[in-house]
């Protein structure tokens, strides 16, 4: 800077050191008369500015990347959806046609259906243990007698146990609940009388074994038990049934048509039913059973209870 009143340089400051002239109010006035631009920025402004700009960048690009993961999860699904679909409209297009197939079937109009029976009838009739077999005829689904299909339980020697597979009638166990037992009950009664007759044909009861049926005796009051009775057809006790059908799945059983017009109760909307034991229950008034779900009631109901089935059992001989 050079000092307007003695043309000396001024090194250092405002302050001339010669003459001591001070140009700092020339400056300042100036400044005051130039005009500095209004979009002159300050180097601070600027940073503030870049490091703004910077940060909004960054920003963008992150929403950017997110926005970018959103639209391919959402591809994603769509595409799931899609699979799903489509996944659905072969499903159905299946069951159309097995809709139709049963259709074709049931109506004769192959000759699917006479094989199918035909099958049937051959995997009925295998006498061995967990086979089903046709023994004896009585109501099924009218007032006709038919068939009764009968579940293998046991095979010894040419021996047979069987079980019906459905549920043949509604019967109460006894009529009244004074100390009742299975010796001494209207069911046991009816079983081998009544229903003995009506079911087997003279030819088959040659094949039926009288057996010594010998209750369970019940594991809270031991005296309920009793010493035997000679049986023709009989009920299986809760060790017995639990012994020959270890689930509960196994030991569910519907009743028939017949059976089901003839006081059967329906339970939780469920197709199975209750059937009876012979063993006794907790007290002398009731008798064990297997509910809807298959599950072994040891304690027991009320023997004049109302609409419970009954699924017959019996010893046979038959050579293979």
């Amino acid at each position: 800077m050079i000092c307007p009143v003695c043309k000396k340089k001024i090194s250092k400051g405002c302050i001339c050191p010669e003459c001591g002239h001070d140009e700092s109010r020339n400056i300042e006035n100036y400044l005051s008369l130039v005009k500095i631009p209004g979009n002159v920025k300050t180097i601070a402004e600027e940073i503030d500015e870049y490091q703004n700009k910077s940060a909004e960048k960054r920003l963008y690009a992150l929403m950017g990347k997110r926005m970018s993961d959103y639209e391919s999860q959402i591809k994603k699904m769509e595409s799931q959806i899609l699979e799903q679909k489509k996944r659905l409209e072969e499903l159905e297009k299946e069951k159309k046609v097995e809709k139709a197939e049963m259709r074709r079937v049931n109506t004769g109009s192959t000759g699917k259906r006479a094989a199918a029976d035909k099958d049937e009838s051959v995997r009925k009739e295998r006498w061995q243990k967990g086979g089903m077999v046709t023994f004896g005829h009585y109501m099924v689904d009218g007032p006709e007698k038919k068939p009764v299909e009968w579940q293998i339980l046991e095979e010894n020697k040419g021996k047979f146990l069987l079980l019906s597979r459905y549920g043949l009638d509604i019967r109460e166990y006894n009529s009244n609940s004074l100390n009742t037992s299975w010796e001494k009950s209207d069911l046991r009664t009816w079983l081998n009388g009544e229903f003995y007759d009506k079911a087997f044909s003279a030819q088959e009861k040659q094949k039926i074994i009288t057996v010594k049926n010998k209750d369970n005796k019940y594991f809270l009051n031991p005296i309920l038990g009793y010493s035997g009775v000679d049986d023709c057809v009989f009920l299986l006790s809760t060790d017995e049934v639990r012994h020959y059908l270890e689930s509960d799945y196994a030991r569910k059983a519907e009743p028939t048509e017949f059976a089901r017009n003839s006081g059967f109760k329906m339970e939780f909307f469920s197709q199975c039913g209750k059937w009876w034991l012979r063993s006794r229950g907790t007290r002398a008034t009731d008798a064990a059973f297997v509910n809807v779900n298959g599950y072994v009631n040891d304690s027991g109901m009320d023997v004049r209870t109302a609409g419970i089935m009954v699924r017959p059992a019996i010893w046979v001989i038959h050579e293979v």
